[in-house]
C-alpha cells in the first residue's frame, strides 16, 4: 500500500494527538471506492465509502495499536491487521482506505498500490501501520 497522506485537517488531528489534547483517540478505517488521489486539499466529501454486503467500518482503540518503533522511519501497527469481507453477489472495486478520529474528522489515508475488487466470498486485509518520516 502507498505511504498515508495525512491532509490538512489530519495533521491537526495528529498535533492534537501530540500534545494531548485528543478527546478519546479512537480511528474508524473505511474502505473507498472511487479512483482519485488524494492531496493535502482532501475531506471526507471526496471519499464514496464502500458498500458491499458484509462492509462495516472497522473501529480500532489506541489501546489496539502496538508501541511504536523508533527507527527510520518510526512506525506503529494495529494489532491485528484490519479485514473485511464480502457477501455480495455483486462486485466491488476499492481503492484505498481512510481513517476518521472520534470526533468524525479526517485523519489519514492510503491509496492501494492497485485497486482491489472483492467478489462473494472474497476478503482483505489491510495491515494499518502509520510512519512518520523525517524531512
Amino acid at each position: 500500500m502507498a505511504s498515508a497522506l495525512f491532509p490538512n485537517l489530519g495533521l491537526q488531528e495528529a498535533l492534537k494527538l501530540a500534545i494531548g489534547k485528543a478527546t478519546n483517540p479512537v480511528t474508524t478505517f473505511r474502505l473507498f471506492q472511487n479512483d482519485f488521489v488524494p492531496d493535502s486539499t482532501t475531506t471526507l466529501d471526496d471519499f464514496v465509502e464502500a458498500n458491499f454486503a458484509g462492509y462495516l467500518p472497522a473501529t480500532v482503540a489506541a489501546a489496539a495499536f502496538g508501541d511504536p518503533v523508533q527507527s527510520s522511519p518510526a512506525w506503529v501497527s494495529s494489532v491485528p491487521p484490519l479485514d473485511w469481507s464480502s457477501s455480495d453477489p455483486t462486485p466491488q472495486t476499492v481503492y484505498g482506505v481512510y481513517a476518521q478520529s472520534n470526533d468524525g474528522t479526517l485523519f489519514f489515508c492510503a491509496v492501494f498500490d492497485a485497486p482491489i475488487t472483492l467478489n462473494m466470498g472474497d476478503s482483505m486485509e489491510v495491515d494499518a501501520t502509520v510512519q512518520c518520516w523525517p524531512r
